[in-house]
């Protein structure tokens, strides 16, 4: 596995919260997908929440690029009333905590890193 791209996410002050990571990388014998595998971690201890090789980046930008990491990340934060709740009937007990419990402030810390423009 080659990896494309590590970016750490901190949504929350430092001790009230997880930290995030998001790794990309390159899945091989698959050259039109990217595969990502998004960690929580928290007091030592580091979860996958999500991990799969199915991602299809725009073809308009570099696959390590700002907006690669956003779309990915647009995904993997979606909230119940942000698409057809039928999305997460695959969700494990995890995924479904993280999307409850951290997916909005990720989500928030995502787009005020790579998404806002300037004067917004």
């Amino acid at each position: 596995m080659t990896i494309i791209r590590l970016v750490r996410f901190r949504p929350y002050r430092r001790g009230h919260g997880p930290t995030f990571s998001l790794a990309l990388y390159e899945v091989h014998g698959q050259s039109q997908r990217i595969g990502y595998t998004l960690r929580q971690h928290e007091h030592g201890r580091t979860t996958i929440v999500f991990d799969g090789c199915d991602f299809r980046p725009s073809p308009l930008h570099p696959w390590d690029s700002d907006e690669t990491v956003a779309a990915i990340m647009g995904f993997l934060t979606l909230r119940v009333g942000d698409t057809d709740r039928e999305y997460f009937d695959g969700y494990t007990v995890e995924q479904i905590e993280f999307r409850d419990t951290h997916a909005e402030s990720l989500a928030c810390e995502v787009y005020a890193r790579f998404e806002a423009k300037e004067g917004e």
